[in-house]
């Protein structure tokens, strides 16, 4: 799957997380979103990035891909791969319903993940939480689509949210 990558060719998502579960990269608290993301296929190529950033997802007249960073590629683990894969991934099934709800499920889904990040982003104020710092899981504040990725997939911005909460109490 790697050197198919490197020779340009376009992989599909439910290739390279079945790679990755078979591999045991995964921790068991994840495997059963990424047992959900395996119904969804999402291209994914490798592509030159200018940001400093492992990989991006974009949309295109027809769907949306993941682009890995030819620049980062061979500087990552394959367990970190399997973390930006599975946030990518859930950037892609996320993106389309947060910028244009059109089920109810869409619709209930934005308007309590909007709820989330504005309460978020009142109890942890950017001038005194970087929104820069990922370890800390404040990243997850950039936007509401980060907030959303990061969410469903970070066991750190959880807690962060669950202790905010309890904190506000």
């Amino acid at each position: 799957m790697y050197n198919r990558l490197l020779d340009g060719e376009t992989i599909s998502s439910k290739e390279i997380l079945q790679t990755l579960i078979d591999h045991g990269l995964y921790r068991n608290s994840n495997i059963e979103l990424v047992s959900v993301l395996l119904n969804h296929d999402v291209p994914v190529r490798l592509g030159y990035l200018s940001e400093e950033s492992p990989a991006r997802t974009t949309s295109y007249e027809g769907g949306t891909g993941i682009i890995l960073n030819s620049r980062f590629i061979n500087k990552i683990s394959n367990r970190y791969l399997a973390t930006v894969i599975l946030h990518e991934m859930m950037h892609a099934m996320t993106a389309n319903a947060i910028s244009n709800p059109k089920t109810k499920e869409e619709k209930e889904f934005v308007k309590l993940n909007k709820q989330m990040y504005k309460l978020l982003n009142k109890l942890l104020p950017a001038s005194s939480y970087p929104r820069e710092d990922e370890i800390n899981g404040y990243y997850a504040l950039v936007d509401e689509d980060e907030f959303a990725a990061n969410f469903l997939t970070d066991r750190t911005v959880r807690q962060l949210v669950l202790d905010s909460v309890k904190e506000s109490d």
